[in-house]
């Protein structure tokens, strides 16, 4: 009696499990805003992107899918003077693999410049697809891509327990980031909530080290990203 009565009390305190993997079908969309804060260390000067980013799942192929990334700019605010996107301005395509982990990997069609691309790679969300308990920790790496546009890299992620906000289940996940290989490799720590529904990252909070302005000046910056999901 005493050991079914210890046993019971074991299986009442296992803790609770979650399995995370990005659930994708064919004409899938989904899409959010995107706040880029860079700012120079050195001269206090900073600037603000903001965009939409609208992604649909448009085929899948032997890696995993392929997904169109559409970007639109929203307005840009450089050392405080806002900038309003142009009327009529057209948004930016690029079409990324989305992999069976929910990471990103850049296909032979990625027209972006690299620091676009670089900085992108932030918004990739790399899930195990196993059963979790909080405090499990794994591992995603990127491939290299193009000779000189991505360098590899490798993603450390911890899940941190559940939250719920705005009747949504939500993952927390802590990561690391980190380039290999590149003359100033991009680093980064940020914070990831997955919807449960459906896999997806619903919000994204990063701090990057090394990022470059795309068009500016080749300076390192510090990198402020935050992402939301609207849809």
């Amino acid at each position: 009696m005493i050991l079914a009565a210890l046993g019971l009390c074991l299986v009442a305190q296992a803790a609770p499990r979650e399995r995370l993997a990005p659930r994708v079908e064919a004409n899938l969309v989904w899409g959010g805003e995107l706040r880029l804060e860079y700012t120079d260390p050195a001269t206090k000067f900073s600037e603000v992107v903001r965009e939409t980013l609208d992604w649909k799942v448009i085929a899948s192929d032997k890696a995993g899918w392929r997904v169109r990334l559409t970007r639109s700019l929203l307005e840009t605010i450089s050392d405080g003077v806002r900038i309003p996107a142009l009327k009529g301005e057209k948004p930016t395509v690029v079409e990324w693999t989305l992999l069976p982990s929910g990471a990103f990997e850049a296909r032979p069609s990625a027209v972006e410049p690299a620091d676009v691309l670089r900085v992108d790679r932030l918004l990739s969300v790399g899930l195990p697809n196993r059963d979790l308990s909080k405090g499990d920790r794994w591992t995603i790496r990127h491939a290299r891509f193009g000779q000189d546009l991505l360098p590899e890299a490798r993603v450390d992620w911890r899940y941190d327990g559940l939250e719920t906000t705005e009747n949504r289940t939500l993952a927390r996940l802590s990561f690391g980031f980190a380039e290999t290989g590149a003359s100033r490799p991009i680093t980064a720590n940020g914070l990831a909530w997955v919807d449960l529904r459906d896999g997806l990252p619903n919000r994204i909070e990063a701090t990057a080290e090394n990022a470059r302005l795309p068009g500016g000046e080749d300076a390192a910056l510090t990198l402020r990203l935050e992402y939301r999901r609207t849809k």
